[in-house]
């Protein structure tokens, strides 16, 4: 017996069904593509840790993935100035995308949901939007945003597959910021170890040049003391011990510009008539003058002045100032110390007639290390580099300050001032 033929109505939803299930076939295959491109996407950042590696690839694939037509990217920052990076489209600004309920972007970074928006403003930029936020490790890093003309064109589908884009995109980004703090860590030990290779190569020159005035002086004491006078031992004595306290005076420094940094430097202020602290150390200044063929002048007022400071400090201070006029004045030439008060200030300075220091150095010769250099990086004077580092820091944990002026003729002065109530704690 044959089977009855089906009625029309039978036929009709057997065709629905039919076509109803090639419909669905059909997006389930594009829905596959679009997330096998996603996973193409994703493999793809994640083989470099460069940023804007990563950006690229993203612009260039995701056109397989979704239309639009602006695509971008948002990266916070820490100081809350956000970069708002166009990958695809014209270029635009973060305000093109804002819509009469505010602002997507903000409100995904804020909520970290996505936003999936439809307008039917004809005047907006863009009538369908869609901004899903860049999270890792409960960090929003950022957003990506879509916009196209079109009205109603983005549905949950597209926002669940770019959402697994948005996840693969966040995890690489914070891989390349994660390379590049280690890589700028790594250039800064670098630079550390070099800058300790150089500071202990410099320190040991400098320890060495009096290191060798003193042994030299013993030995020449001890070979022809029998046939020196009384007067020539003393001076060879004299030239020893000189040397010494200059190695003493370099490692004091070394030392106490740790203590500073590490803020273990605690302050001895003692009450000190400026006026008798420069009749005592005129003496020892104007020995040096003689010996070397220099002209020492100091000028100092005729009204007595009280600070309070750690003399000790101070004293290294003035001396290290005095030793560079010395060290780079010309034969002949003249080194100047002078004072000047004002109502509420001490300014002693010296002054030198050496090598003019160039108006770029002013500020940065008083930091660790640096010197003045010439066009191949040798250094064009002697020494550490700490000594005026030393006597900024010192200064400054007086609550003074001190800096270079160039002289209008030649050479230039160096000034530090103390408060005349220093004696605050």
């Amino acid at each position: 017996m044959k089977a009855p033929l089906p009625s029309s109505l039978e036929q009709e939803s057997r065709d629905s069904l039919l076509a109803t299930t090639r419909r669905l076939l059909v997006e389930m295959q594009a829905v596959s593509s679009r997330i096998t491109a996603v996973q193409e996407i994703a493999t793809a950042v994640n083989r470099t840790l460069n940023l804007n590696d990563i950006l690229e690839v993203v612009r260039r694939q995701m056109k397989w993935v979704l239309d639009f037509d602006h695509f971008s990217v948002t990266l916070c920052a820490k100081e809350g100035e956000h970069q708002f990076i166009v990958l695809f489209g014209p270029a635009t600004e973060p305000t093109d995308l804002h819509t009469a309920a505010g602002d997507p972007i903000g409100r995904a970074i804020a909520t970290r949901q996505a936003q999936l928006l439809s307008q039917t403003d004809p005047t907006a930029h863009f009538r369908s939007q869609m901004i899903l936020p860049l999270e890792s490790e409960g960090e929003v890093l950022g957003t990506l945003n879509y916009a196209t003309k079109h009205e109603r064109r983005y549905t949950q589908d597209d926002l669940r597959v770019v959402y697994l884009l948005a996840l693969q995109l966040a995890a690489a980004i914070r891989n390349a910021y994660r390379y590049q703090e280690l890589h700028t860590l790594y250039a800064h030990l670098r630079q550390a170890e070099k800058l300790r290779d150089d500071m202990t190569h410099m320190i040991i020159h400098d320890l060495r040049n009096p290191l060798s005035v003193m042994l030299g002086t013993v030995d020449m004491f001890k070979s022809m003391h029998r046939h020196l006078s009384a007067e020539q031992s003393e001076n060879l004595l004299d030239r020893a011990i000189a040397a010494g306290e200059r190695m003493a005076g370099l490692i004091s420094d070394v030392l106490t510009v740790g203590k500073i940094e590490s803020g273990n430097l605690i302050l001895v202020r003692e009450p000190l008539l400026i006026n008798y602290f420069f009749l005592q150390t005129q003496t020892i200044f104007q020995m040096q003058a003689d010996l070397e063929g220099h002209q020492l002048s100091v000028e100092v007022g005729s009204q007595l002045v009280e600070v309070f400071l750690d003399h000790d400090l101070i004293s290294r201070v003035l001396d290290n100032l005095v030793s560079n006029a010395f060290k780079y004045t010309s034969p002949g030439k003249e080194i100047r110390i002078t004072t000047a008060t004002t109502p509420t200030e001490l300014h002693i300075s010296v002054y030198n007639n050496g090598p003019t220091i160039p108006a770029h150095l002013h500020e940065s010769i008083f930091d660790k290390y640096v010197q003045e250099t010439d066009e191949k990086g040798a250094n064009l004077r002697p020494g550490t580099g700490l000594g005026l580092a030393f006597c900024r820091m010192v200064v400054e944990a007086h609550g003074g300050r001190i800096w270079v002026e160039p002289d209008i003729v030649d050479g230039c002065t160096f000034t530090f001032s103390l408060p005349l109530n220093s004696d605050v704690p």
